[in-house]
């Protein structure tokens, strides 16, 4: 019974969110943030928020000291930090669906060379010709899921184990559509 109080309450919390960003965004359109990569456009304001309905969990992809390029991507309990701001945005040449994930300090989320299974999400410098920076957002019934593009094998964002312990690491593992690989943010469909 809990369980189900539990997954009513978040549906309404998510739908009211995207309601309220609908409207907000009827009425004002948001700023771009100052560092906004040299020929991206900004799309919208998202924060990565994972949730283990089982477990009454909760924590966002966190940059560690909203670090420098390189920085390896964490799970940490979510403060409403610079470090756990992102952004949406998509160069001219990108198709329709493909966004950069960018975080407050102009760096690009990144698939850490391009790797398979078990390989680090980070923060890296943006390029135009890095592949590994480019992210096709999924829906799988109310929560989100990104995958790399193109797809190479199906990887998707993933919290390692599925461990809700602060300072646990992001990384890149096949789809495998399991509460490991659900984040919550905006529908952009």
């Amino acid at each position: 019974m809990r369980k189900a109080i539990l997954a009513i309450a978040l549906a309404i919390a998510a739908l009211f969110t995207v309601l309220s960003a609908t409207n907000a965004s009827a009425s004002t359109h948001p700023k771009p943030p100052a560092n906004m990569p040299h020929g991206m456009k900004f799309i919208t304001y998202y924060v990565f928020e994972a949730s283990d309905l089982n477990a009454d969990l909760f924590g966002c992809v966190d940059d560690p000291n909203n670090g420098g390029s390189g920085t390896k991507l964490q799970y940490w309990s979510c403060n409403g930090r610079i470090q756990q701001q992102y952004y949406l945005a998509q160069y001219a040449d990108d198709p329709t669906g493909v966004y950069r994930i960018v975080g407050e300090n102009g760096l690009c989320v990144d698939d850490t060379n391009g790797g398979g299974n078990g390989t680090h999400v980070q923060v890296y410098t943006c390029a135009d010709g890095y592949h590994n920076q480019r992210w096709r957002l999924g829906y799988y019934g109310s929560v989100n899921y990104w995958r790399s593009d193109p797809v190479s094998g199906n990887p998707a964002i993933d919290l390692t184990n599925d461990s809700h312990t602060n300072g646990n690491p992001i990384q890149m593992w096949n789809w495998l559509q399991d509460n490991a690989q659900m984040w919550y943010g905006p529908f952009l469909g």
